[in-house]
């Protein structure tokens, strides 16, 4: 008797484990970025090949993803500034050209968000397109013992007038990099279907 009770609990228990890892997932809708020369693809929180990653110097890498809101498509940039570095934008456009007969839609840069550190702690400040993005390095004390460092980061929203097609191609608008003007790649997106992990956000 007792034998079978224990084959019925471990069943049980397997049964539980699979139902609930599988509720943690739902297929949806995102944009996969193409891997080509000048960028690499790499899956963000929610297991999904959808951010892509540009080195624009040894020591500043860029990070964007495409996703849709509810009445329109939103791009996101992050990257991270050390001290000594300075970035600016050349233009506050990104121009989404469509593969087929539609017409390229332009999206904006609306914020800027930067991490600044006193004393200790982290406040965002906003900054428009045309401003310059001071770069930065913190000092922190690590859990164990010894000192780290991490370079001020810089979040950048973008927001197109509509959502974005199938399948496109992005052009992002020159960055001005401790004075040397940097072209990013122009990157190629298509609309695909995935299962991707429900407890983080995009």
């Amino acid at each position: 008797m007792l034998h079978k009770d224990i084959h019925r609990y471990c069943l049980l228990l397997v049964l539980s484990i699979v139902f609930f890892g599988c509720a943690g997932f739902k297929d949806v809708s995102y944009f996969k970025p193409l891997p080509q020369g000048g960028i690499r693809v790499a899956s963000g929180m929610r297991g999904l090949p959808e951010i892509v990653k540009v080195q624009l110097s040894e020591t500043v890498e860029l990070s964007l993803i495409v996703f849709d809101q509810a009445q329109h498509s939103l791009l996101r940039m992050i990257f991270h500034l050390p001290a000594g570095e300075m970035a600016k934008f050349e233009s506050s456009n990104i121009i989404a050209t469509p593969f087929g007969d539609a017409r390229v839609m332009i999206g904006t840069i609306e914020t800027i968000r930067a991490i600044y550190v006193i004393d200790g702690r982290g406040s965002f400040r906003y900054l428009a397109a045309r401003d310059n993005l001071d770069g930065a390095t913190y000092e922190y004390n690590k859990a164990f013992g010894g000192k780290a460092s991490v370079p001020r980061q810089f979040e950048i929203n973008v927001a197109f007038p509509t959502q974005l097609p199938d399948h496109f191609s992005l052009r992002m608008p020159a960055l001005k990099l401790s004075g040397k003007v940097t072209l990013m790649p122009e990157v190629e997106f298509q609309r695909q279907t995935g299962s991707a992990y429900q407890g983080s956000a995009p």
